[in-house]
């Protein structure tokens, strides 16, 4: 017997994740062939160091999509490269991180979402679907209180803005690399017309770690 499929349907579906069935974050390597993309264990993605970390910053735009659970980084989320002497990247030259509405972001102990000079974040939620970052025993395993702190790290967005810690001279030589709190960054430069992203609707809980003595991340 021969079947004849007349159907006019046309599938239009857009994947903006992984693999076919892998709706985590991906991305292919700029120059290359390899592909790194989160795990997906039919509820949460999870991203280890090799994705992204604190050795291993992301150089090129990624965009993290919905799903219903919670994407979960197991090291630093840091998009661009820091830079501690010479000229700092000009803003919006870095890579770009996309964080789509409804998303959800879990890291763990003294993890942190880290935003290096001349990139950006965009995080735009809604007031139906918020952006939430968080904890992962708040968004994965339900067993944070409400008014937990210190669960994870938080966020730190470091610009090319004027800085009282720099004077004019260190500026005009590309000499203003200050130092935020927490683990090792820099910030500082001559140019507050910057943009280091955007967020809207956007809740971040249970947050803070001290990175050594009178050095921490509130």
């Amino acid at each position: 017997i021969n079947a004849n499929d007349n159907s006019s349907s046309t599938d239009n579906s857009v994947s903006t994740g992984g693999g076919s069935n892998n709706p985590c974050a991906s991305y292919t390597i700029t120059g290359g062939t390899t592909t790194r993309e989160g795990s997906f264990d039919g509820t949460n993605c999870t991203y280890d160091s090799a994705f992204v970390g604190e050795a291993n910053p992301l150089t090129q735009d990624v965009i993290i999509p919905f799903i219903t659970g919670a994407h979960i980084f197991n090291d630093v989320l840091q998009v661009g490269t820091n830079v501690s002497a010479g000229a700092a990247p000009a803003g919006g030259t870095g890579p770009v991180l996309t964080v789509e509405a409804g998303v959800t972001l879990a890291f763990a102990d003294d993890d942190y979402l880290l935003v290096n000079r001349g990139s950006q974040i965009v995080a735009v939620g809604s007031p139906s679907r918020p952006i939430t970052i968080t904890g992962f025993s708040d968004a994965v395993t339900g067993t944070a209180d409400q008014f937990d702190v210190s669960l994870w790290g938080g966020v730190v967005i470091n610009g090319n803005g004027i800085t009282s810690q720099c004077d004019d001279a260190a500026r005009t030589n590309d000499n203003c690399h200050q130092l935020s709190e927490g683990k090792p960054s820099n910030f500082g430069g001559d140019d507050n017309a910057e943009s280091s992203g955007r967020l809207e609707y956007v809740v971040v809980k249970h947050t803070g770690f001290e990175a050594a003595p009178g050095d921490e991340l509130n």
